[in-house]
């Protein structure tokens, strides 16, 4: 513990005696050795000296212990303006060292041994992350190369040159690495392999076959993303009561957890005579980074409840002629292996 640290943590302790109640007659005589023999050597001869020239007439009503602590005080307002005045003179010479290197014309510059600092490490870092942005495909930097949409038209033996030509990785498709000894966690999707999938030969081949010789395509009709596994995409839907003023319809609901507004068939809404609560003026933003006009919306206040009568709420519920497209709903065999696991699902089959 510095010394400074030492005095003020001894002021904080004396102050706490005074707020107890303690009297400086009760621990005077006891805490004044324990002070001495804490502060450092140096300080201690210094305080004898100071004590020998002291009055005893004029301190008479005055307590040792008070002596001491006033006298350390001093001593470091001392020694805090000795480390100031010492930090000005250190900067000053600094200064003028510095003043006196930048004017002498015969000072050789080549003997000095350059010394390396953070700041050549950011550079360094920021042009090798420059040089990774570039695809090794088209040459562009507004994507990566594993996401190079040029380079997925292209056959797999000229994929593989360009990244050979360009010094990359074949796992990783980072310059300046090697495919055995690349320590990038990368795995592919396709085959389970060490690679994008843009470098599968698997996928590669099925692309140039499908350019090769292209064959009637049946269309599939599908709510959502495009799926390989079956022409039906299942969403997140099940069947919920809403009820007017007067009258009540069980209807299909679709959850959206995309969607920062809710929204009912103003078909819906004219059948259960439900009253406009206020307008509302939006934007949508859709799928592809598009989005519209101002559209106007009517605003409507309805109750929610569960089929079976279990939770109901209030709901604020904006109009649109037509929310979505014919969404398939879950098979009743599938549906009741739902069931055997205590699982409910409403929206299914009845065949």
């Amino acid at each position: 513990m510095s010394f400074t640290d030492l005095v003020d943590q001894l002021d904080t302790y004396l102050r706490c005696l005074e707020n107890l109640g303690v009297t400086k007659e009760k621990y005077a005589c006891m805490l004044y050795p324990l002070v001495e023999a804490s502060i450092p050597e140096q300080i201690l001869i210094a305080w004898e000296r100071e004590r020998n020239s002291i009055s005893r007439n004029s301190t008479a009503n005055t307590h040792d212990l008070d002596l001491l602590i006033q006298f350390l005080r001093s001593e470091v307002v001392s020694a805090e303006r000795l480390r100031i005045a010492k930090a000005f003179c250190a900067g000053e010479k600094d200064k003028n060292k510095t003043s006196k290197q930048k004017t002498d014309p015969s000072r050789d510059l080549s003997s000095v041994t350059p010394v390396p600092t953070a700041s050549s490490l950011v550079t360094q870092t920021k042009s090798e992350r420059r040089e990774s942005n570039i695809c090794l495909f088209c040459s562009k930097k507004t994507h990566r190369s594993s996401d190079c949409f040029t380079a997925q038209k292209m056959p797999f033996q000229e994929l593989k040159e360009k990244v050979l030509k360009m010094k990359a990785c074949l796992s990783c498709l980072r310059i300046n690495c090697r495919a055995d000894r690349c320590g990038m966690s990368v795995r592919c999707i396709v085959c389970s392999k060490k690679h994008f999938p843009i470098l599968c030969p698997n996928l590669c081949r099925e692309n140039e076959n499908s350019f090769s010789s292209p064959s009637k395509t049946e269309i599939n009709s599908v709510t959502s993303n495009s799926s390989s596994g079956s022409t039906d995409v299942l969403l997140q839907t099940l069947r919920i009561r809403v009820s007017g003023p007067l009258k009540t319809k069980i209807v299909r609901c679709l959850c959206d957890s995309a969607s920062q507004r809710s929204y009912i068939n103003r078909d819906l809404a004219e059948f259960l005579d439900l009253k406009v609560d206020h307008p509302e003026f939006l934007k949508h933003s859709l799928f592809g980074g598009i989005e519209t006009e101002k559209i106007k919306h009517f605003a409507f206040k309805c109750e929610l409840q569960e089929i079976r009568g279990n939770f109901s709420c209030e709901a604020i519920l904006l109009d649109k002629e037509v929310i979505c497209g014919t969404i398939p709903k879950i098979s009743k065999s599938d549906a009741e292996c739902f069931t055997k696991n205590g699982i409910y699902l409403s929206d299914c089959e009845k065949k």
